[in-house]
């Protein structure tokens, strides 16, 4: 008889190998363990599976950790949160805002991993649960250059929309294909100059 799923996790990273072996590790501790490649992917798999807590990684590209990290702390802030990453490119500054658990690559054992997950997930929720209602989050990818990307909360879909489209005390109302949501974006919503380098989420 096949065993109870007690816990549901994800683990978003966009090198196979560590997502793969993080994922083997908590299926065999009887986890159900859902897999993102970046932070895009992973808001889709996140309205899917609603998992306990998050594993994450932090250079992704597209939408990188600490982008991920704060959506997922305005739209999912019962999740428990746990960022993983290389020695030198974990900001604890920004991860310790957004994440319940920091580890450096190389620099923790999986016992600790293991304890650290359990007890998170044991913990679920480990906040009151977001508002409902339409909302957009907007940031600068550093794929791409002078392009805002958009998450619509209502689909969980990401989507682009150009930078430059918007000028100064402009207003522009954003669709989001996926859904038809809408919600407005103005040159003065948008995320800091902070944002283009490192993250800048902002709600909308």
């Amino acid at each position: 008889m096949p065993l109870y799923s007690r816990y549901r996790l994800a683990v978003v990273d966009d090198d196979p190998t560590p997502r793969k072996i993080l994922a083997f590790l908590f299926k065999g501790q009887n986890y159900e363990v859902a897999e993102a490649e970046n932070g895009i992917q992973a808001l889709a798999v996140l309205g899917k599976s609603r998992p306990h807590v998050l594993i994450s990684d932090i250079q992704m590209p597209q939408m990188n950790g600490y982008e991920l990290l704060r959506i997922v702390r305005k739209w999912f802030p019962e999740m428990g949160v746990v960022a993983i990453s290389g020695t030198f490119d974990l900001d604890r500054s920004h991860a310790d805002v957004t994440a319940d658990a920091c580890f450096s690559k190389g620099s923790y054992t999986v016992p600790d991993l293991l304890r650290c997950v359990a007890g998170l997930a044991k913990r679920y929720p480990l906040r009151s649960p977001a508002r409902q209602g339409k909302m957009f989050l907007v940031w600068i990818s550093q794929d791409y250059g002078p392009v805002l990307w958009i998450a619509c909360r209502t689909c969980l879909q990401c989507f682009p929309f150009r930078y430059a489209a918007i000028r100064t005390a402009d207003v522009h109302i954003v669709q989001c294909p996926s859904c038809f949501a809408k919600s407005t974006v103005s040159a003065d919503e948008l995320p800091s100059e902070a944002a283009r380098t490192g993250s800048g989420a902002k709600e909308n």
